[in-house]
């Protein structure tokens, strides 16, 4: 990816997250699913959008596409084998699973992601 696309990329997740924080999830939502398409875009920007995108989709009750891209996210962490990422993703299916009272199951991902993240710094 050119510097200048990378650039654009982190400007308009930088949008997204402005626009969820605010309240304004169907511009998060939009803002990342146009730019997930963007075959070129590195895995660490591509979680980072599917992250915003579950967020919002939470936020606005719609659990099964956010845990949609929290599947996604763990699928891209375990393809790429980046402990930090497989800990961002399952902290995100936590967060989904938590929404959806499957506590038991979430205390159980978060946990997991806890182990990836201490695993992520040795």
């Amino acid at each position: 990816m050119s510097k200048e696309r990378l650039f654009t990329a982190q400007i308009t997740l930088k949008h997204a997250k402005d626009a969820a924080w605010k309240g304004n999830h169907d511009r998060a939502v939009a803002l990342s699913t146009e730019t997930l398409t963007n075959d070129a875009l590195d895995t660490t920007l591509r979680l980072c959008f599917y992250d915003v995108r579950a967020e919002s989709h939470v936020a606005q009750g719609r659990l099964d596409m956010a845990e949609e891209d929290a599947l996604t996210m763990i699928a891209l962490a375990q393809r790429e084998n980046d402990p930090s990422d497989r800990a961002r993703a399952l902290n995100r299916q936590a967060l989904v699973q938590m929404r959806q009272g499957d506590l038991q199951t979430a205390l159980q991902t978060a946990q997991t992601a806890v182990d990836a993240a201490q695993n992520s710094q040795d």
